[in-house]
């Protein structure tokens, strides 16, 4: 049985969390920035797909430009990497503290975050990106006010941010499902909040997407919606195998 702590001990284990967390997102910086010039090659095919040559597109007018692609880019790409060692620091603070259950749940959570934030992420640079450039290209077009080029470091901050909000958004419908798990919402709660779930949905897609498509937003909510309705089956199965006669294995 485990000693229990103090509040000081709380607060060393709260910093030693947070130096990790530092550490590993220094070390991915310096991992990130040589590597920019290769995000950014990966970061022009959005702009490819939109029917536009990137080499002639993507410009700067500044002395500074060159650097601060690298950093915008080197920045994000840090955070990116980063992410599951921070994720992993604030989970060796919280473990101790959790019952057994709440560890498992708690690390099956953790493998589905990773993998939900990269699949948010996948479908912004296959799907969004390339239609959100073209909207806004013929947005411009269709004012008569044709676009002879993009800054370099504002295109890779708007990819980057696409990207990351997507991969964040995805995150959402994965803390219901925590949420459902450990007893604070039940099934019948996250179906009667259904409705009120998918207009809150729809309006975070028209937030996160950047133009004002429909087919762009639709990218985003459907598969929140699909993910909300996941969580609630899950949690409907969780809630079923607490009430049955084996649910102290669970």
């Amino acid at each position: 049985m485990t000693r229990e702590q103090s509040f000081f001990d709380h607060l060393a284990d709260l910093r030693r969390a947070l130096v990790q967390a530092a550490l590993a997102y220094a070390l991915a910086l310096a991992v990130a920035f040589p590597l920019a010039p290769r995000i950014l090659i990966a970061l022009k095919r959005p702009l490819v797909s939109a029917g536009r040559d990137p080499e002639t597109f993507l410009l700067t007018f500044h002395v500074t430009g060159g650097m601060s692609v690298a950093m915008t880019i080197a920045l994000w790409g840090a955070f990116v990497l980063a992410l599951p060692f921070m994720v992993l620091a604030a989970a060796g603070f919280v473990y101790p503290g959790l019952t057994p259950q709440e560890r498992r749940v708690t690390t099956i959570a953790l493998s589905l975050a990773g993998i939900l934030f990269a699949v948010g992420a996948w479908l912004a640079y296959v799907l969004m990106l390339p239609a959100a450039l073209r909207v806004m290209l013929w947005f411009n077009d269709w004012m008569g006010v044709p676009v002879q080029g993009f800054l370099a470091q504002d295109y890779a901050r708007f990819a980057l941010l696409v990207m990351a909000s997507f991969g964040i958004a995805f995150e959402i419908p994965l803390g219901l499902m925590i949420l459902g798990w450990i007893g604070i919402l039940s099934s019948r709660q996250l179906r009667r909040l259904r409705r009120h779930a998918i207009v809150g949905i729809m309006i975070l897609a028209a937030v996160v997407t950047p133009t004002t498509d429909p087919f762009s937003l639709l990218f985003l909510a459907i598969p929140l919606t699909l993910l909300y309705e996941l969580s609630v089956w899950t949690t409907w199965i969780a809630e079923r195998r607490r009430s049955s006669p084996s649910n102290a294995r669970w």
